[in-house]
């Protein structure tokens, strides 16, 4: 059963005491990998999530260079050979 949105520990627990197993979507400020493995949960999604991030990191990237002039926000960006790499790797 995917209960996205639901973060509620105590009912997620009680969920899964039923006859199915229980995945849930996750995001800033909800429950822990080891709080929702604690309360059964068989599946952590982050859904778009990740995507949401990157777009924001784009969004203030290109903020500062219209604004500033300057590129910091990108500075904690993956090394591009090393992420070359890692998409190379077979």
């Amino acid at each position: 059963m995917f209960v996205p949105g639901l973060v509620d520990l105590g009912v997620i627990a009680e969920l899964a005491k039923g006859p199915m197993p229980v995945s849930v979507m996750a995001w800033a400020g909800a429950p822990s990998v080891d709080q929702f493995t604690e309360a059964n949960v068989v599946r952590i999604s982050l859904g778009s999530a990740i995507a949401q991030s990157a777009y924001a990191v784009a969004a203030r990237a290109t903020t500062e260079m219209l604004t500033k002039g300057t590129y910091d926000e990108t500075g904690s960006g993956l090394d591009y050979g090393q992420l070359n790499e890692d998409l190379t790797r077979r």
